[in-house]
């Protein structure tokens, strides 16, 4: 018995109100469980550009990067746990998904076009193209939303979120460029009283509180 979603789950992912705090969120995490030590963010009026440095799209990768609920197991965090993230919220907020991503494997160029898909009622898309590279390029992924959905989402309000969200990455000497700016870690305020202690949990496990 196949049960495979018909696309109409496409226009229930549409139907949600846009959040492009939450897309910036997934993206940026798929760049750091990639590798990635930096990654730029481009947002206009119509169109959203992200951009890493990490190991790039492999070919056993190529579905799970488009298809829902399909997983990408990453090589070094593994945030992510049931393939829905960044697709569902790439479909949510923009017509169009471009993907430029170069690995060892070569340089991957994928299109998916949700109003097409939703359209045909058929989950096809066109096969990506795999391009050779030279020996030692550098790896890295661009991915490109256009045609966005009507949103109220400030720029300046964007900036605190991730700089709130990811402060641990930022500290540690990752790097996030929102629009040409370098995203700064919030300063962590001075400390009066500092209070150290262990807790002892089940199974032998502890936790130490700072």
């Amino acid at each position: 018995m196949d049960i495979t979603p018909t696309t109409h789950i496409l226009r229930m992912i549409r139907s949600e109100r846009v959040n492009i705090g939450l897309l910036l969120g997934e993206a940026i995490d798929n760049s750091f469980d990639a590798g990635a030590t930096s990654v730029w963010i481009e947002k206009g009026e119509d169109k959203i550009i992200f951009k890493d440095n990490g190991v790039g799209i492999t070919r056993d990768k190529i579905h799970a990067l488009v298809q829902v609920g399909k997983h990408i197991e990453l090589p070094t965090t593994k945030l992510g746990t049931f393939g829905i993230g960044i697709k569902t919220q790439a479909a949510a907020t923009g017509d169009r998904l471009s993907v430029d991503s170069t690995s060892r494997e070569g340089r991957l160029i994928l299109t998916v076009d949700w109003k097409d898909i939703e359209r045909s009622g058929s989950w096809q898309i066109s096969d990506p193209k795999i391009v050779p590279i030279a020996v030692g390029a550098p790896t890295g992924t661009k991915i490109t939303i256009t045609e966005l959905r009507k949103h109220k989402a400030n720029d300046e309000k964007l900036r605190e979120e991730i700089a709130m969200r990811f402060h641990p990455a930022l500290v540690s000497g990752m790097n996030i460029s929102f629009n040409g700016s370098a995203i700064q870690a919030i300063p962590v305020p001075e400390m009066s009283d500092i209070v150290d202690c262990r807790v002892t949990l089940s199974n032998g496990r502890s936790l130490h509180i700072h």
